[in-house]
């Protein structure tokens, strides 16, 4: 077993306020191992986590030194912390069921995922994550071959990768640059077949077509300075397309000749979709057909996404991302957009907001009085919604030399008030107008609630002669 260089992920974060455990992380290592199918019986060994923590400890106090070893007489030097096995180190302490510390990293994820494996230990101090492994278990695996696609297993592999890692990144041993994004890089496992490597490699969408360019690191690549052993770390140069089935095929050899063919099937993941949507109520509306421009602002990865609304009627539309106008009816209404899933290449992704759009009881008074009966009488209009609503009517009759609005209140002859329930049409008896003189008729209602939706306080004003 070889001890690998410090991982620099997210070097800078800050240690987490309580340490992921030995025995912890061992199981979740374990957890995530039986999800590729690679033996999850990890037995955490107390003494290679002590190994892990004495080191930890000496790092911290030796920051300048290579990692992975120790120097006799300095500060913090212990044989059990000198004795590295199989070691990975980091700067963070992140374990999930579907994520460790050494994720995009894979020499150091082909020591965490060698079926060979039996022991494991591990410590988080003082800014220094380290793990180590053994092997030589009582039974040796029988020949097989194994793989590792993700943390989570092969179910939603991540369609690219950017690996960073110490003290090289495998891909540019084979002509990727170290920062390039590629494909998920996919470690291939021949494990107790003695000596394997890999003849050639091969990787198709399910069902169709080849992915041009699939290059491979293993031992007997030049510069891999020992790594990998009877694996190998396969690279497809370019992104992978998301939501997509592929095929991984490695042809394994060793000096004997053709060992066998490996089959890797796995799906990669959807792209991530972020879904965000507002509203904005123009109104409410003072006349016309009672309802309320409505500006939805829609923001989706995905290129096409579904508009619907809930509230007085249920709307539904296809839409890009962008502004949507409508024309709503008042009432408490619920907006969402939805985007994504299977076909889409993007992870579904739902938005709702809700919003209220606002009514106006729409009170009209006619502009000429009807005289043909007695006493005489104005025409109100009102919108349908404020039918059954009480509204009051004040009657002011004024004197002919009065401009309306500015007789003092002193010439006012006489004034009346009243309550009556809105119809959709009515007559308004103003009474008996004297010649010369000027009746003004004031018409308002309230502010109310109609089936959950709001209606503003409504007014009408008329003066006749």
């Amino acid at each position: 077993m070889f001890a690998v260089g410090a991982v620099v992920l997210l070097l800078g974060v800050s240690p987490v306020a309580s340490a992921t455990s030995g025995p912890e992380a061992v199981a979740l290592l374990n957890l995530q191992r039986a999800a590729n199918g690679i033996p999850g019986n990890l037995v955490e060994d107390p003494q290679l986590t002590q190994g892990c923590l004495e080191y930890d400890h000496y790092r911290a106090l030796n920051p300048s030194e290579p990692p992975h070893h120790e120097i006799v007489g300095h500060a913090g030097y212990t044989p059990l912390g000198a004795s590295a096995h199989g070691e990975v180190n980091a700067f963070v302490d992140i374990w999930t069921a579907t994520a460790n510390p050494w994720d995009t990293a894979p020499i150091h994820q082909w020591l965490m995922f060698d079926p060979t494996v039996s022991t494991a230990g591990y410590a988080f101090s003082e800014g220094t994550a380290c793990m180590r492994f053994d092997s030589g278990g009582p039974t040796p695996l029988a020949p097989a071959f194994y793989s590792f696609v993700n943390d989570a297993g092969p179910g939603a592999v991540p369609f690219s990768e950017t690996a960073y890692e110490a003290p090289f990144v495998p891909q540019q041993l084979v002509g990727i640059a170290p920062a390039t994004t590629t494909g998920p890089n996919i470690l291939a496992f021949a494990s107790g077949f003695g000596g394997a490597r890999v003849a050639s490699v091969g990787l198709t969408i399910a069902g169709g077509p080849p992915v041009p360019d699939v290059r491979f690191v293993d031992s007997a690549t030049s510069g891999v300075s020992g790594f990998f052993g009877n694996a190998a770390d396969i690279i497809p140069v370019g992104p992978l397309e998301p939501g997509t089935a592929y095929t991984l095929t490695v042809n394994w050899q060793n000096d004997s000749g053709p060992i066998g063919t490996q089959t890797v099937n796995f799906t990669t993941a959807l792209r991530d979709n972020s879904v965000a949507l507002s509203a904005e109520v123009q109104g409410p509306t003072i006349s016309g057909d009672q309802t309320s421009t409505v500006r939805i602002h829609v923001a989706s990865d995905a290129p096409q996404a579904e508009l619907s609304l809930s509230g007085p009627t249920q709307l539904s539309q296809a839409t890009a991302a962008g502004e949507v106008v409508l024309n709503l009816v008042p009432g408490r209404w619920i907006a969402c957009v939805a985007s994504g899933g299977p076909g889409t290449g993007y992870k579904p992704g739902r938005s709702c907001t809700a919003f209220v759009v606002t009514g106006y009881p729409r009170l009209t008074l006619a502009p000429q009085l009807i005289r043909r009966s007695r006493p005489p009488y104005a025409v109100l209009t009102a919108a349908s919604q404020a039918a059954g609503q009480r509204a009051t009517i004040v009657t002011q009759y004024l004197p002919g030399r009065c401009r309306i609005h500015r007789c003092p209140t002193s010439h006012v002859h006489r004034s009346t008030t009243k309550t009556i329930v809105l119809h959709v049409r009515q007559k308004v008896a103003v009474g008996i107008v004297l010649p010369g003189d000027r009746v003004i008729v004031t018409v308002t209602t309230p502010a109310f609630t109609l089936a959950g939706a709001p209606y503003v306080a409504g007014q009408a004003t008329r003066a006749y002669r």
